[in-house]
């Protein structure tokens, strides 16, 4: 198991030299193995992307077999990994609702609305709590309104539209009240053209009293 761990982390040998480890790691079938698996989602193999995203899809359904048991492995994955996406992806189809807002909670007491290095392991969690309809998410989502990266704050933005709830409404309008503050923190680009409906980022619509003035400008 351990030889067969050490390749299915290794992200330099050949997907066809790493494959038959991970086979022999899905069926193998135990806690051990889950853990090993799981390192398969911390590196992208840069010289064959399909290759890499096959990978990970044949280490994700069979991590999906081994259900819920593989809970404990996954959440020292989510507190430790460089990325999350795949391990958010596990946790939402292994559990349940409530144990999935449980594990989000623990991992959420790692990160605060400060300075990172690297922000990305926060953008994939502020993306997946937007898909999390919850209020307790929304109520998570809310101080990283005012986090130091620029990016960070405008998933959010997003991850709050897609909540859809009452209480995010406030928050996002004392956000957004001074246009320079929304154009500054939110907008991926210095000059939108403003339309009757609002301003358009990645085929979703925005809208705000203060841009009424603005309409037909950039």
């Amino acid at each position: 198991i351990q030889k067969c761990g050490a390749k299915a982390a290794n992200h330099k040998i050949k997907p066809e030299d790493r494959q038959p480890a991970l086979q022999t790691l899905v069926h193998e079938g135990s806690d051990e193995a889950a853990a090993y698996l799981l390192k398969r989602f911390t590196y992208i193999y840069d010289n064959n992307i399909v290759s890499d995203e096959e990978e990970k899809n044949y280490v994700y359904e069979g991590l999906v077999c081994f259900g819920d048991r593989v809970l404990p492995q996954l959440r020292l994955h989510l507190k430790s990994a460089p990325t999350l996406s795949w391990g958010l992806r596990l946790l939402d189809e292994i559990c349940d609702h409530e144990t999935t807002w449980n594990v989000l909670a623990e991992v959420l007491e790692n990160y605060d609305p400060g300075y990172e290095r690297d922000p990305s392991r926060k953008i994939q969690l502020m993306t997946f709590l937007g898909d999390f309809v919850d209020p307790r998410a929304a109520e998570a989502l809310i101080p990283y309104l005012q986090d130091h990266d620029e990016t960070v704050r405008f998933v959010t933005v997003e991850a709050l539209f897609k909540q859809n709830l009452e209480m995010a409404r406030e928050p996002l309008l004392q956000a957004c009240l001074d246009i320079k503050h929304l154009t500054r923190q939110f907008l991926p680009a210095s000059e939108l053209m403003v339309h009757s409906y609002g301003v358009q980022i990645r085929h979703r619509r925005y809208w705000h009293p203060m841009l009424a003035p603005r309409i037909g400008q950039k």
